[in-house]
């Protein structure tokens, strides 16, 4: 019961609360697992494709290429503070637009920049 969070004597179920992208932005390409193979094994490639998810593609190359300008133009060694997340459409909810939301701050901390765009 390390730090009071299990659920029950299993070990196995944990109580959790979801943080709101609002409250903590995560950082890129959180949570999306990515698999690379080589570029002339067929095989292997076919097989990758029936497991690709199109919208987290879109998500994850998104996020990435924020990452990589932020890479590209930071003044400071090292990478900063960054944070990003593209969220798909939810038509069901009536948004039908894709969502970038985007976060660079200063190694210390001092200034902040977010971008919030619907795509």
């Amino acid at each position: 019961n390390r730090l009071g969070m299990l659920l029950d004597d299993s070990c196995t179920s944990y109580k959790c609360n979801q943080i709101p992208a609002d409250v903590l932005l995560p950082g890129v390409g959180q949570g999306i697992i990515a698999v690379t193979c080589r570029t002339n094994d067929a095989t292997t490639i076919s097989l990758l494709k029936e497991v690709d998810n199109h919208e987290n593609r879109i998500a994850a190359t998104t996020e990435r290429s924020f990452l990589d300008l932020v890479d590209h133009l930071s003044p400071w060694s090292g990478r900063p503070p960054v944070a990003a997340l593209m969220s798909p459409p939810d038509i069901e909810s009536g948004n039908e637009f894709w969502h970038f939301r985007g976060l660079l701050a200063t190694p210390d901390g001092s200034r902040i920049l977010t971008v919030n765009e619907t795509l």
